[in-house]
């Protein structure tokens, strides 16, 4: 049985590249973005993509729901210095 891994934040360098090397190891992948920092282009055409923010639980609970997901990888995060700085507490929530 193929197993299904939700990858939070696939649109990253870091995540897209995950994206594929799961794809090419078998695996049915979905990615979850909200695109504020990612490129959608960068995420294989084999991965089912929703744009969609993390932050958002109901919408994140409802996804899980509708998708049988058998492992999460969360890469989505914040990842601008300066305002980690400005607002330490957004980065600590998120990261």
């Amino acid at each position: 049985m193929t197993k299904t891994i939700l990858v939070t934040g696939g649109t990253s360098y870091i995540g897209s590249h995950t994206v594929k090397a799961l794809l090419n190891a078998g695996y049915k992948v979905h990615v979850l973005d909200n695109l504020s920092t990612g490129n959608r282009a960068a995420v294989d055409s084999r991965a089912s993509f929703k744009e969609l923010d993390v932050y958002d639980a109901s919408a994140l609970k409802a996804y899980l729901k509708e998708n049988q997901i058998d492992a999460v990888l969360h890469y989505a995060g914040e990842i601008v210095v300066s305002e980690s700085i400005e607002n330490p507490s957004k980065y600590f929530t998120a990261n």
